[in-house]
């Protein structure tokens, strides 16, 4: 379980790391970006790094979910970031649609932090913080403009990890 919760850290770090290389800087979404590479190989690529993340980081979650019998909860974010991944290889028009999914993956995301280490939740605290910094270091709201869907996936993805490796390890 450990195992794949670091995997599942080090596939996002890496495709993370490789975008902003390849675009000269951070993306404003991880699953925006999506729409900025090529038809064909780039985009399937990315379908299955989304894939192999979700799989990665929402089994151990379930399984950890279904001792409390609420496993389909750890599930839900799965098979939303499934469909994710799925569209913009197959339907190119529908962006509205993707995002909507997208916000959904990440509200349902936090379910399982929610039931499994409510502290983690804590990251989104980070939300008024930056918003608040931005304001008194115009600097850092130029770095943050048009990045704030990023923030938001980042904080999703940490309060993920961050409770299944926290529940993991007090189960032990």
């Amino acid at each position: 379980m450990m195992t794949m919760t670091i995997t599942s850290l080090l596939l996002a770090l890496a495709f993370l790391a490789f975008a902003a290389w390849r675009l000269g800087g951070l993306p404003e979404s991880i699953s925006g970006m999506v729409w900025a590479l090529p038809r064909g190989g780039w985009r399937w690529l990315w379908a299955v790094w989304l894939w192999a993340v979700a799989i990665t980081a929402f089994a151990p979650m379930v399984e950890l979910m279904d001792a409390h019998s609420l496993g389909i909860l750890g599930f839900l974010p799965m098979v939303l970031l499934g469909f994710v991944g799925a569209m913009p290889l197959f339907v190119t028009e529908q962006r509205h649609a993707h995002n909507i999914l997208g916000v959904a993956a990440g509200v349902a995301s936090q379910f399982g932090p929610a039931l499994l280490c409510v502290e983690w939740l804590w990251l989104w605290w980070l939300v008024p913080v930056l918003l608040l910094a931005s304001d008194l270091w115009p600097w850092l709201g130029r770095r943050l403009d048009g990045r704030e869907v990023l923030v938001a996936e980042c904080i999703c993805a940490l309060t993920v990890w961050g409770s299944v490796l926290t529940t993991y390890n007090v189960n032990l």
